[in-house]
């Protein structure tokens, strides 16, 4: 809510009757987002306290909690979902972000306190991140590359310890907007989950490929995302500790998916809007893993239907 003519503040609640696979928080209610802006004038503003970690372009319009109203999709793309641990939500974190827009575009820097609002960082580290967009260079077209650096690393981690990595990341962005009914998605990105161990292989890549195309009062939109770790052979060794699982699998006969292979997954959603602040959304879905445990595929399908209201 507004507060003056320079200050606005957000309290957001989270909550549902059971958390479920698609992660939400539950049954409590739980708070998230809680942030004060400052805008000292036309150009910059001032953000304190629990937001959205604004690393990449794609955080603006991400599934979080029962919020949908921001993509066309249900669940999130493989890179998001590693960030939370789950398909649905986005990475919150505590601290400052300041975000000034300039005649060539908008620069963003925050320092927080790590890579989950809860994040102890004992040893006295911040997180950083700087994101730089501009859409001035070609008409429709919107480019960004972000830099995110948070060392939380811990032999013994706390249980309040975000990544518990010596973690560094790049993605470059790239949206269209075209015709004003099609709307194209790209994104890479470089991780490393490092755990000071030069033993085990920290590196990480992952991309999104995503199309939708608005026609007469419904959506339609595909999307590929993936997980890619440099060490890929599925033995489940050499590869690094805090590496984080991606996917919906869990487990087969007590075998837990290995965290050393790559994850493909594929999304077909269709939105249709019953009213301006009630969605229908229908999506199918495909987790697609590279290795199999114990001789049994760990791929998981599914379809999802969701009734989205806004108020």
């Amino acid at each position: 809510s507004r507060l003056s003519d320079k200050i606005f503040g957000i309290i957001q609640f989270q909550g549902s009757p059971g958390a479920g696979s698609l992660g939400f928080p539950g049954e409590e209610l739980i708070v998230t987002d809680l942030y004060l802006t400052y805008i000292t004038d036309q150009n910059t503003e001032f953000t304190f306290g629990s937001f959205d970690a604004p690393f990449g372009l794609q955080t603006e319009s991400l599934s979080n909690n029962a919020d949908t109203f921001r993509n066309p999709f249900i669940l999130n793309s493989l890179l998001y979902s590693s960030f939370v641990s789950a398909p649905i939500g986005t990475l919150n974190t505590v601290g400052l972000k300041i975000e000034r827009q300039y005649d060539f575009g908008t620069v963003v820097s925050s320092v927080t306190n790590g890579t989950s609002e809860s994040a102890i960082n004992a040893d006295g580290n911040f997180g950083t991140i700087q994101r730089l967009s501009t859409d001035k260079v070609l008409e429709g077209h919107h480019f960004a590359v972000s830099y995110m650096r948070s060392n939380e690393f811990q032999s013994n981690p706390a249980p309040n310890s975000g990544f518990n990595a010596d973690f560094e990341g790049i993605i470059l962005d790239w949206h269209y907007s075209g015709m004003d009914t099609v709307m194209l998605k790209i994104y890479s990105a470089w991780l490393e989950y490092g755990d000071r161990n030069p033993a085990t292989e920290d590196k990480v890549v992952s991309w999104m490929m995503e199309a939708s195309k608005e026609f007469d009062g419904w959506s339609l939109a595909a999307r590929l995302s993936s997980w890619m770790p440099k060490d890929d052979d599925g033995n489940g060794a050499g590869i690094s500790s805090v590496m984080p699982a991606a996917g919906l699998a869990t487990s087969v006969n007590g075998n837990s998916p290995a965290l050393d292979q790559d994850v493909i997954r594929a999304q077909l959603a269709v939105t249709y809007p019953l009213e301006d602040n009630l969605l229908v959304k229908t999506e199918v879905f495909l987790d697609n893993y590279k290795k199999e445990v114990a001789g049994s595929q760990t791929d998981v399908p599914g379809f999802l239907i969701s009734l989205n209201m806004q108020f």
